[in-house]
């Protein structure tokens, strides 16, 4: 089966207030599965930005159901706590309100839930399932998220407290024998076990390191058909060897995509790369999509 492919968009936005700015491009396949389950999206209000990668599992349901209200789930909790709650609470709270919300509706699948959040110089890395978050830090990848896997220690233990189990079936392991993540949107027949809580994790991305600069950095959010077959490491070097994706995020997100396809994922592919970049010019704060 050949692959169908979608290049979504590039955005550029910029942050005076900082003296940064980034631009984000993302491509998306349906790769060698029969349907396209993948979702992602991206959002921004006044200085936040938000970006989101979504994996469904037995349909695309909550993947779809997902990737619309918790931008705006998110940003009014913390409009309505005046920005002062803990993000990881605010978070949690945002995850729980949409499994709550898309179980109420009766239907089937799951999905994973990766977020990133920047405001003034900061992020926020929100995950639940198996999609995962990477950035490059002068050249080292530096994991973002862990995946939730039923066989990581911390998390088969978790699985046995809730007295359910997890086993490996044909070298992939599966809570109950079905699921192949601990943690999921949806998945009403085994909310018993899978929980939607993210872990949250708080990223400076001021280069406070010394000797780092901002200009180092860039983050790639992707499902796990791109991780299936490609080390982190390997993601990055493959973006800073190649100097026409240097520097265009949009080209980085599709050969990542395409490779990651090339050599083999059997599973959807979303790819999305952020590019954080010097704003010398400090310019008033603007959001395009080309």
């Amino acid at each position: 089966m050949g692959c169908v492919l979608r290049l979504v968009y590039i955005i550029l936005c910029c942050s005076p207030a900082i003296g940064w700015d980034f631009s984000v491009g993302s491509y998306e396949i349906q790769g060698r599965r029969p349907y396209q389950e993948d979702r992602h999206v991206t959002h921004r209000r006044g200085n936040i930005d938000y970006f989101a990668v979504f994996d469904g599992h037995g349909g695309s349901q909550a993947s779809s159901f997902s990737v619309a209200p918790v931008p705006f789930i998110i940003l009014d909790l913390l409009e309505e706590n005046g920005h002062h709650q803990d993000y990881e609470i605010l978070l949690t709270r945002a995850y729980k309100t949409l499994d709550e919300e898309f179980l109420d509706m009766n239907v089937g699948s799951g999905s994973t839930a990766l977020i990133a959040i920047i405001e003034h110089g900061k992020m926020w890395v929100a995950n639940t399932g198996d999609c995962r978050g990477v950035m490059s830090r002068g050249g080292r990848a530096e994991e973002l998220s862990v995946d939730h896997k039923p066989n990581r220690p911390d998390e088969l233990q978790r699985i046995k407290d809730a007295g359910s189990f997890a086993e490996n079936v044909m070298g992939i392991w599966r809570v109950e024998r079905t699921l192949a993540m601990s943690r999921a949107i949806g998945d009403a027949h085994l909310k018993h076990v899978v929980i939607p809580d993210p872990e949250v994790k708080i990223y400076d991305l001021q280069g406070e390191h010394e000797g780092e600069g901002i200009e180092d950095k860039f983050i790639i959010l992707g499902s796990d058909g791109l991780w299936d077959v490609m080390e982190n490491q390997d993601a990055v070097d493959f973006v800073r060897m190649n100097p026409s994706l240097r520097n265009d995020p949009r080209a980085a997100a599709k050969a990542l995509t395409m490779l990651a396809y090339q050599l083999g994922s059997l599973d959807n592919i979303t790819v999305m790369v952020i590019l954080l970049l010097r704003n010398k010019a400090k310019p008033e704060a603007q959001h395009q999509e080309l």
